[in-house]
């Protein structure tokens, strides 16, 4: 029912929990810790405002249970929004998902991060943060990150510590840090077989803005994303690989940057194909490394 519920909920057993209104039916942890907790399999919770989850600490926490739903939620995260931590599961439909959220952090943790977990699908949700939007790391693998919108002050998708065969999709993306060194819009660190296409991508900061970086990245596929720039930042590139290989960089529009496409130092084999790179500012294509593939990309009315 409606109302405003100050408690802690666990889900330790196979139940759905629906609220009567989102916004009117609030679980409020006071910041002690993670305000709903699943560690059941087949659980789902829709329909509620959940937060103020405590220090480290979620509003909605997944450990350890599959095939959980979260949908049609406000979740606030006074740390993180929702934390998916050692689900792993054997395909997608017994992954967690969590889709028409609006989910945010107001301090400097993700909205949403996903540790040591697998198969999840996270969608069409409106998603915040202060820092890092949504997060995988520790060989979070296979996982969806599909038609999200999303907004962050560093990073809008980071990808690291071996989060391989994940699926970015389809999501509209800005990072914007005024006040700040540095933004990404997508960011990819010792990670590989990713594939991340039809994106629409930008970043902007007072120094350094990427709207797609790769670095220590292999076997990743970058296709068909949209990369531009508000031009706030002093140096500002579309896509930029360094001390990355064997990537597929290709039927990307890169315009309105700096530079649209970097290969930069120690980074071979890697296949730059198909791009239609135009109206930056400096040049289109800027390759500072030896073997790799440029064929077939349309470079115009660049500076």
């Amino acid at each position: 029912y409606e109302g405003y519920y100050n408690e802690i909920v666990t889900l330790d057993k196979e139940l759905t929990v629906l609220g009567e209104n989102k916004t009117t039916t609030v679980i409020d942890g006071n910041k002690i810790k993670d305000v709903v907790k699943i560690t059941a399999d087949n659980c789902s919770l829709c329909g509620f405002t959940v937060k103020n989850g405590g220090s480290g600490y979620a509003s909605v926490k997944i450990y350890e249970g599959k095939n959980a739903n979260v949908s049609g939620n406000i979740i606030d995260g006074y740390n993180y929004g929702v934390f998916i931590d050692h689900s792993s599961c054997v395909n997608h439909t017994s992954g967690a998902l969590v889709a028409g959220n609006s989910i945010s952090s107001g301090s400097s943790n993700n909205a949403i991060c996903i540790k040591s977990s697998s198969y999840n699908t996270i969608m069409n949700n409106a998603v915040y943060s202060r820092d890092e939007t949504i997060c995988l790391h520790s060989a979070s693998n296979y996982n969806y990150i599909v038609d999200n919108n999303i907004r962050a002050h560093n990073k809008g998708i980071e990808l690291q510590y071996a989060a391989n065969y994940n699926h970015i999709e389809g999501n509209d993306i800005a990072a914007e840090s005024p006040g700040n060194y540095y933004a990404y819009g997508i960011y990819l660190e010792d990670s590989s077989n990713n594939i991340l296409s039809k994106n629409k991508v930008t970043a902007s900061a007072d120094r350094y803005a990427y709207d797609i970086y790769l670095k220590r990245a292999a076997d990743n596929i970058i296709s068909k994303n949209k990369v531009f720039s508000s031009h706030l930042a002093w140096n500002q590139w579309g896509i930029y690989l360094t001390k990355s290989s064997n990537n597929e960089i290709s039927n990307n529009i890169a315009w309105d940057n700096d530079v649209g496409i970097v290969i930069t130092s120690s980074s071979s084999s890697n296949i730059i194909s198909g791009n239609d790179v135009h109206s930056n500012t400096g040049d289109g294509i800027y390759i500072r490394s030896s073997e790799n593939t440029i064929t077939g990309n349309t470079i115009r009315e660049n500076k």
